[in-house]
């Protein structure tokens, strides 16, 4: 069967690092993954500990709190690139720093004319999530494009 352009999607995946991301990251390798997916990784690394530290307005600690994210995103990317390796995805790996995780992904991926955003769920609480808010509720809300939201089979309630 001959492939064309209009077989193909662009799949954006939200990826942190957790067991929750590789959840989503693996339902969809095993379960809508095709050859002529376009996939787009995205890690977003969270500012706020930056922007909201008493100590924010020290230039050195700026720069140490940075740099200290730069270090974390690189450990992610490294084990997302060989997590992606491994799968046989053909995709690429998008690295964000903002204090707004949900919007810089729903961002990214409306630039990037995604058909559908993959991410996963912790599965807090209605309190937790009314408190420290939700990047996977954040994403629903505000996505125009399809979003799948993948909870972990251990994690129903």
């Amino acid at each position: 069967m001959a492939t064309s352009k209009s077989n193909s999607r662009k799949i954006v995946i939200a990826m942190d690092g957790s067991e929750y991301s590789d959840y989503a990251f693996d339902y969809y390798v095993e379960n809508l993954h095709r050859t002529t997916d376009e996939v787009v990784f995205i890690y977003c690394a969270d500012i706020t500990i930056a922007i909201h530290s008493p100590l924010r307005h020290d230039a050195n600690h700026l720069e140490k709190v940075i740099t200290e994210q730069q270090k974390h995103m690189d450990e992610i990317t490294d084990e997302l690139n060989t997590k992606i390796q491994k799968s046989g995805v053909k995709g690429r790996i998008i690295r964000l720093m903002n204090k707004d995780i949900g919007h810089a992904i729903v961002s990214q991926a409306e630039n990037e004319q995604a058909t559908l955003i993959v991410t996963g769920t912790r599965g807090r609480g209605r309190l937790r999530r009314t408190f420290l808010g939700s990047v996977s509720e954040y994403i629903v809300n505000h996505s125009s494009i399809p979003v799948l939201v993948c909870r972990r089979p251990s994690e129903k309630k």
